[in-house]
């Protein structure tokens, strides 16, 4: 329920973690040591056998994964701009 993913991300924000909320994300993208890029190239009308992963190992790409992450994270809502929205 939305009441339980809320108790879940308080949790996690009670640890020190930071939660933001998007409606849409475009694609799973991960970077390691900055230096390595996983993208999970997922598309809900293709079949997941069909779904491709594309693992890129470029300091600068993962640099500018990494600058790009940040432009959705700052549009991102917070939990409390959530708990608005669904009126909780």
């Amino acid at each position: 329920t939305k009441e339980d993913l809320i108790k879940i991300c308080e949790e996690f924000t009670k640890h020190g973690e930071q939660v933001k909320f998007m409606k849409d994300v475009p694609q799973i993208v991960a970077v390691f040591d900055e230096q390595v890029v996983y993208i999970s190239l997922y598309d809900e009308n293709t079949p997941a056998i069909e779904n491709s992963d594309v693992i890129i190992k470029n300091k600068r790409f993962a640099s500018f994964i990494t600058s790009l992450f940040n432009i959705y994270w700052d549009k991102a809502d917070t939990l409390e701009e959530l708990k608005n929205q669904l009126n909780l």
